[in-house]
């Protein structure tokens, strides 16, 4: 019998490992405001646990500048912003749907 994931490991580190996409966004001039607040609270962390991590204090800095960008954008950069984050979500989508239909083909797996 094949083992389970939960056999594998535990609930709580699985669930750390899923695909999360509000951390991930693109990038962080595309996450909504949750977003990079939250990503700021784990890249704080991160940092706390190990100052000398590779790329952590860069990562905070990083997300810290973006979010005092975002207390002098005009609406007009939320706009674009958020058109932005738009034409990410769609190719996001677009993406599963092709990775989707690449094996569900009516003919069954190709075989040479």
């Amino acid at each position: 019998m094949q083992p389970t994931l939960t056999d594998i490991a535990d609930i709580e580190d699985i669930m750390k490992l899923r695909f999360r996409p509000a951390l991930r966004a693109g990038s962080a001039h595309l996450m909504t405001p949750a977003e990079l607040d939250e990503a700021i609270d784990e890249a704080r962390c991160r940092y706390e646990e190990n100052p000398r991590g590779a790329n952590r204090l860069e990562s905070l800095d990083r997300f810290l500048a973006e979010s005092e960008r975002r207390q002098h954008e005009t609406p007009s950069d939320r706009a674009n912003r958020l058109r932005k984050r738009i034409a990410w979500e769609v190719a996001q989508d677009r993406r599963e749907e092709k990775a989707s239909n690449w094996w569900s083909s009516d003919d069954g797996p190709v075989r040479y």
